[in-house]
Formats: C-alpha cells, structure tokens, sequence
C-alpha cells in the first residue's frame, strides 16, 4: 500500500507538501525523500515542521526553510548551500560536517547545536542565537556574526578569517586557537573567553592577549583589563589595594607585584583610537 507524507506548516497545519513514499523504503529515510522532493519541486518550505527529523546526508542546497522548526533535526554532513534558514529553529539540531556555505541564518536558534566542522564560510548568522553551540572547526571566514549570541559556545579552532563579529556576545566562549585574522571584532564582548593561541593578526579593535604569564591576560583596548577570570576597568586595577588584589587568589598579590608595571603600561599603549573605531 502506497504511504503519502505530509510536510505541515508549523504555525497553522496547513500541508505545504505531499508526496508518495516508495514501497520499502525505511523508515529512517522518509523525512529526507520528502523533503528533497519538495525542494527538487520547488516548493515553498518556509515555516515547515520538521522537528526531530533524519536529513543526514540531504540534498536541500538553495532551499527555503525560513521560519522552520528544526529543533533535534539530523542535518550532519547535509547540503544547505545558499538555503534561507532565516528565522528557523535549530535548537539542538546535528550540523556536524553540514554544507551551509552562503546560507542565511540570520535571527535563526542554534543554540546547543552541533556544527562542528561545518562549512559556513560566508553565511549570514547576523543576531542568530548560538549559545552553547559546538562550531569547533567550523570554517566561518567571511560570515556575518553581527549581534550574534555565542555566549558559551566552542568555536576551538574556528577559521574566523575577515568574519564580522561587531557587537557579537562571546562572553565565556571558547576561540582557543581559532583564526580571527582580519576579523571585525568591534564592540564585541569577550569577557571570559578563552582566546589562548588564537590569531589576532589584523583584527579590527582586536584585544591585546599576553598568554604567557601565571594567568592569559585580556587587554581590550577599550578600558579593561581580564587577568584570568577577574575582569576591570583599568583605572579599578590602578586604585586596588594590595588587600583587595589578595583577596582575588592566594597568588594574586605576588603576581601583581611582579608584572602590575608592565601590564599598565600596556594598557596604556594598547588603546583602539577612534579611527580604529570607526572602521
């Protein structure tokens, strides 16, 4: 008996697509056929409900799926080229290996995502949320990353090469050995995040880090100053008291002793100026 598979918008119910599943075909691989059908077909899938379903592997290159609620989708290793995703729901979702080259994720939810090594090399992600998502040798070079909400998550070895990440949230994020040459990081919050051997080189409004002493140190250039996890103004570090500095770790006072000339000085020349800022 021939199976008919319906893909319902996920606000009304309204069937945005059907179409006949083969005799046999497992179950597991449904969802895929259904889908690619309907984006071989031109279809509309914008606002679609495709909520936990198997895509791995999908052909859904241009595809429209704005709107679209993917939360625990599989979309490991699948084709997404150039598909509009703006919007969507992929909460969760595996994009492991996914092909999301030029792909508009703009606003989408991504938040504890699996886009490790994925391929986003110029795709919008502008005011997407992301945090806690995996985007571990992800390739990002050129991606839009505006406003973006990556607080918490692991872009470890990223390429970030010429991203724009003004205003992008990365407090407590991990960009451990990421490649951030080129990036525009402008008005972007790196407060506690791990930016141990990532490359700066000609970042716009780039921190200044010193990894190199008991605890990586963050000079933002825009007045404060992370040294490990204590993150201040640099006119708090001038005016703190040998008392307050103990208090922060019990090696605290020796370090601050040892390196609190050079660390100012520092904070002193490294200082974006406002054409930087412009930029």
């Amino acid at each position: 008996m021939t199976q008919n598979y319906e893909i319902k918008n996920r606000w009304t119910g309204e069937v945005l697509f059907s179409c006949e599943i083969p005799d046999g075909m497992e179950s597991g691989m449904i969802a895929r056929h259904a889908v690619e059908t309907a984006i071989a077909e031109g279809a509309n899938l914008g606002g679609a409900n495709l909520r936990g379903a198997n895509l791995g592997d999908a052909n859904l290159g241009g595809a429209n799926l704005g709107g679209a609620n993917l939360r625990g989708a599989n979309l490991g290793d699948a084709n997404l080229g150039g598909a509009n995703l703006g919007g969507a729901n992929l909460g969760g979702a595996n994009l492991w290996g996914a092909n999301l080259g030029g792909a508009n994720l703009g606003g989408a939810n991504l938040g504890d995502a699996d886009l490790g090594g994925a391929d986003l090399g110029g795709a919008n992600l502008g005011g997407a949320n992301l945090w806690g998502a995996n985007l571990g040798g992800a390739n990002l070079w050129g991606a839009n990353l505006r406003d973006a909400d990556l607080r918490g998550a692991n872009l470890g070895g990223a390429n970030l090469g010429d991203a724009d990440l003004g205003g992008a949230d990365l407090g407590g994020a991990n960009l451990g050995g990421a490649n951030l040459w080129g990036a525009n990081l402008r008005g972007a919050n790196l407060g506690g995040a791990n930016l141990r051997d990532a490359d700066l080189r000609d970042a716009k409004n780039a921190p200044l880090i010193i990894p190199t002493l008991r605890w990586l140190v963050c000079i933002n250039g825009f007045g404060y100053m992370r040294i490990g996890c204590q993150n201040h103004k640099v006119e708090q570090w001038k005016a703190f008291t040998d008392q307050e500095i103990s208090r922060m770790d019990s090696d605290a006072l020796k370090f601050w002793n040892q390196y609190k000339v050079m660390l100012l000085a520092a904070c002193e020349a490294h200082v974006h100026s406002d054409e930087e800022v412009d930029q």
